[in-house]
């Protein structure tokens, strides 16, 4: 059974194809990543993400290296980019980035579905990953929506 996390962030623009182009591109994932965990992707930086790629990640988090293959599962332009994870510390990990227009804006989601690593024991690890997760989508979509808006401010 998953475990499913959500986060939602409110950005007041009408960049919804800004959004959705620097999600797609993956050079701006080390821009938005917490600082407690080192992210370099190791796709070659001329990358174009379209479904059926890959992408290769390596993350640090308490001084453990850390590798992900993630597949692009399906890109809906300007709405919905979903990666899967082929190689991950998680038995199964599905990341959906969601952008939805509001009258006030651009939601933001973040849908995660997540079986921990180490079977019957990583179940026990369940409370911690969402705290994980919290403090890192609370720090990407911090990131993001400085980043957007910044761009917005000086056109």
């Amino acid at each position: 059974m998953y475990n499913r996390y959500q986060k939602v962030s409110q950005i007041e623009c009408t960049c919804l194809d800004e959004l959705f182009n620097f999600h797609l591109d993956m050079n701006n994932l080390s821009k938005i990543s917490h600082p407690s965990t080192r992210t370099k992707v190791l796709t070659a930086p001329d990358f174009t993400a379209q479904e059926g790629e890959k992408v290769y990640l390596k993350t640090r988090r308490f001084f453990i290296p850390l590798m992900w293959e993630l597949e692009i599962t399906s890109i809906e332009k300007p709405y919905k980019i979903v990666h899967m994870a082929k190689r991950s510390p998680f038995r199964y990990w599905r990341h959906s980035h969601i952008f939805k227009q509001k009258d006030y804006g651009i939601e933001l989601i973040d849908e995660i579905e997540f079986i921990p690593p180490m079977g019957a024991v990583g179940n026990f690890l369940e409370p911690m990953i969402v705290k994980e997760l919290d403090k890192m989508l609370e720090h990407r979509h911090q990131k993001t929506i400085e980043i957007l808006t910044s761009v917005q401010d000086n056109d």
